[in-house]
Order: C-alpha cells, then sequence, then structure tokens
C-alpha cells in the first residue's frame, strides 16, 4: 500500500447552541381532584459552529492530499464556520394530574403529560415527534418544609429518542412569607436499546495491521442527573417571580453547562 494512502483528516467541531423559550401556561381545575393544563412555548434558537480540519500526512515528501498550495509548501489546515438563528412555535404539551388521596401531611397524585411534536424539528425549535409520560407523585407537609417526589416513565415516539424512566427528589421551603427555595435532583434512565448507532473504528490490515477510530462519541447509555435549584418571591400584588437553574450533575454528551429559567405566575 502506498505511503499517501494511509494519510488521515483529524476533524474538530466548535459548536453553541442557545435557546430561548418563552411559555404560556394555563391549569384549569375541573374538580377538586382534577387539573387538566396546556403549555405553548415560543422559541428561538441560534446555532453557531466552527469545524476545523488538520490533515496528518504518512509521507510529507509527496502531498498529494492537501487543501492547498503545492507539494512543496503544502496547506494542511482548513477551516470553516457557520451561524443560523430560528424561531417559531415550539412543542405543544398538555397534562392531566389527578389527586387520589390527600391525609394532613401527606398527597397522592398521577400526572399525565403528552407533547406533540408541533415544533420545527429541522431547526431545532422542537423534538420531532409525540412523547407521553405517566408520573407517581406523592408529597408531604411538614410544617413550611415540603418534601416531594415522583417515579414513571416517558415513551417517545421519534426515530432517534429512547424512551426513559424518570425520578425525582426534592423539597420546597417557605423561608418568608413572601420567600420560598426549592432543590430538586431529576434522574432519566435510558430504558431499551439505544437507537443511535456510533460507527466504530476503521480497521487496516496493510502494510501492518492498526485501527483508527472515525469518531469520539462515546458509547454510553444515554441517562441523565440534574440538580435544580429555583426561588419563588411573591409580590404585593399576587405576582410570582419564579427563577431556576438546572445543573448536570453527571457528564452524558451534548449537554449545557448550566439551564436558566425565569416567569411569572399569577393565580385567580
Amino acid at each position: 500500500m502506498p505511503g499517501f494512502e494511509r494519510d488521515f483528516i483529524h476533524m474538530t467541531l466548535d459548536m453553541e447552541v442557545n435557546l430561548l423559550v418563552a411559555a404560556i401556561s394555563a391549569t384549569y381545575g375541573v374538580s377538586d381532584h382534577i387539573d387538566i393544563g396546556v403549555t405553548v412555548p415560543f422559541v428561538r434558537t441560534s446555532l453557531s459552529g466552527t469545524s476545523t480540519a488538520d490533515l496528518f500526512l504518512v509521507d510529507d515528501t509527496l502531498a498529494l492530499h492537501r487543501f492547498g498550495g503545492d507539494s512543496a509548501n503544502p496547506v494542511l489546515n482548513a477551516s470553516s464556520s457557520a451561524f443560523g438563528v430560528a424561531s417559531g412555535v415550539g412543542d405543544l404539551e398538555t397534562t392531566v394530574k389527578v389527586r387520589l388521596a390527600q391525609g394532613e401531611h401527606v398527597g397522592y397524585a398521577l400526572v399525565g403529560a403528552a407533547r406533540f411534536g408541533t415544533g420545527d424539528e429541522r431547526n431545532l425549535l422542537g423534538a420531532g415527534g409525540f412523547s407521553g409520560r405517566a408520573l407517581g407523585v406523592v408529597s408531604a407537609r411538614l410544617g413550611s418544609f415540603n418534601p416531594h417526589g415522583y417515579l414513571g416513565y416517558t415513551v417517545r415516539s421519534g426515530g432517534r429518542q429512547a424512551n426513559s424512566v424518570e425520578a425525582n427528589v426534592g423539597f420546597d421551603d417557605l423561608l418568608a412569607p413572601w420567600w420560598t427555595m426549592a432543590f430538586d435532583v431529576l434522574g432519566s434512565w435510558q430504558s431499551g436499546a439505544s437507537k443511535i448507532e456510533v460507527p466504530g473504528p476503521v480497521e487496516y490490515n496493510a502494510p501492518f495491521n492498526y485501527s483508527l477510530d472515525r469518531t469520539n462519541i462515546p458509547r454510553r447509555r444515554d441517562n441523565v442527573l440534574n440538580a435544580a435549584v429555583g426561588f419563588k418571591f411573591r409580590t404585593r400584588r399576587g405576582i410570582q417571580i419564579v427563577a431556576n437553574a438546572l445543573v448536570p450533575l453527571k457528564v452524558t454528551g451534548l449537554q449545557p453547562d448550566v439551564t436558566w429559567t425565569g416567569g411569572l405566575e399569577y393565580n385567580f
């Protein structure tokens, strides 16, 4: 095998995705035991990326492969950048909550949620498919301290999206009549085999046996563990200001460093 046939390119991709989501939510109490809700998100997605390619020559005296120049002075590095913005309606979500029992200190409920693929998947405005979630919820009231948790399962219809088991444990604490703090640990564990096939290495057997990785995408299950810290402030007019930060506790691949959310609530 000629040496130039073993030349290879190392590609590095630096990509940043920013999502700005404004959601309008409404909840209606059908009865003392059943609530229904709907959430309509409006999403603005911006994406910027730069790819850098480095060409490695086995026989640098020939330099048959190059991005420019000539064999005596070859250009072995190249880069390209792209940027795009899209905005529109995201995935519509509906929820149903059924209160099963409510004691003096402990309550139990079932929650069902359906998310429809109304957002444009190609412009990263939605997931591109239907997902449904069923949860069993338990909450307690110990004075101003209220622990809670849930356990459930999510089904996704997307071609490359796996189903998952969902779990949460946390609490909220009324620190003052106008100030509440909440803390949660949220977990999601992939159910079944992954639907994304990661290509394996390329194997060469001449002039000697060696392998070359085609990607550095890790082969791991899509298990997610996050911590959420939030605060709720009540104003004199009854409007509640909500702020929350979601921080990953487990490295799982492509994920945000921190997800910030904020909103306003008003009950009538």
